[in-house]
């Protein structure tokens, strides 16, 4: 028996773990389908490619898209400890202040962008130290990148010659600019949610951790969550882990609204089609995901400037002695923001 049962060890359930747990009198369980956080392809920066279709991958893709040519598209979501803070690229970019006070005036009171300043300061811990817009001493690691390509430096001039500003600062409270990405790293390694909030909790014994724990749904009585059921690890069927207090689903985008639906909460008529009794009519569960649109154009770079070679060992040697080097790169170095058109409220990336 526990007070709070959160399911999903990932970006957000690792600060839930670490909040929830620095009360003595409560006792937290945190279950995380996938495992351990100890690969190098987790740990080494440029290395995150090398978890695509893996068993540190979800793997998700979607159902044909109509937009782009009814093709299937690639998810990646990170499966270990950490979750997608352990798979991403580890760009620390907090999105405009317009989007935040645009939640807010749409009926999220208390999501305006000075509402929400105040806990990205308090999370970070920035190299550049405390200003108005950043913190120091918080929790999440906040780097410059340790090896930039000179490549970079000349993507910034070029920019700069075609009338798009150098920016201080992309996080502050205006993005229009080019700059190079502030990283999610300390020392060259990737500093993901499971480093920033979980291992400073791991030593209180009220909370638990378990890995390899496959979610099937939350349980119910009288109507009430009381805890969540779990694959038995060996022999088959279920286990129930009960929940005094509070059941937390932090599974992610895609997660989390799938265990609300396996659990019979969503569109009765989808859930009926699916083969799952509908518990509560809920149709917004599962809907109105977005993402971003990404296109890739690629050029040829001759020399020593890019990250060819990156995988031999020279350079594997440099990161494991130094944590510099190509490997420590995030691959994607230097980001613009700018107005497809003047008038534009906002910028685009």
């Amino acid at each position: 028996m526990y007070d709070y049962v959160i399911a999903g060890a990932g970006s957000a359930g690792c600060v839930l773990a670490n909040r929830l747990s620095e009360d003595p009198s409560v006792r937290v369980l945190l279950v995380e389908a996938g495992g351990r956080d100890r690969s190098l392809k987790i740990k080494i920066p440029a290395a995150f490619p090398e978890q695509f279709h893996t068993k540190l991958d979800w793997d998700f893709a979607t159902d044909p898209e109509p937009h782009v040519d009814g093709r299937e598209l690639y998810i990646p979501r990170g499966k270990a400890l950490g979750g997608s803070s352990s798979m991403n690229a580890m760009l620390y970019v907090r999105g405009r202040p317009l989007d935040y006070d645009g939640w807010e005036a749409q009926g999220a009171p208390g999501w305006g962008y000075r509402d929400v300043l105040p806990y990205f300061i308090r999370a970070e811990d920035n190299v550049r130290g405390p200003s108005e817009y950043h913190g120091a001493g918080g929790p999440l690691r906040v780097s410059e990148q340790r090896s930039p390509r000179p490549l970079g430096r000349r993507l910034i001039a070029a920019t700069e010659a075609v009338g798009i500003p150098r920016i201080p600062d992309y996080n502050g409270p205006e993005q229009d600019g080019v700059s190079m990405f502030q990283v999610t790293q300390k020392d060259g390694r990737r500093f993901s949610s499971a480093d920033a909030y979980l291992r400073p909790a791991r030593s209180r014994p009220n909370l638990e951790v378990r890995t390899g724990a496959m979610v099937l749904g939350v349980a119910f009585e009288n109507g009430r969550a009381v805890g969540l059921r779990l694959a038995r690890r060996r022999g088959g069927g279920e286990e129930l882990v009960r929940a005094e207090r509070e059941v937390l689903l932090s599974a992610g985008a895609i997660g989390s609204p799938q265990l609300l639906m396996l659990s019979g909460i969503g569109a009765g008529e989808e859930l009926r089609a699916a083969g799952v009794a509908p518990r509560h009519e809920l149709p917004g569960v599962g809907r109105n995901l977005q993402d971003h649109p990404f296109v890739t154009m690629i050029w040829e770079v001759t020399g020593e400037d890019t990250l060819y070679g990156a995988e031999k060992p020279k350079a594997l040697a440099e990161w494991l002695l130094r944590r510099s080097g190509k490997l420590s790169s995030t691959v994607a170095e230097v980001c613009a923001f700018t107005r497809t058109r003047p008038g534009l409220p906002a910028t685009a990336r």
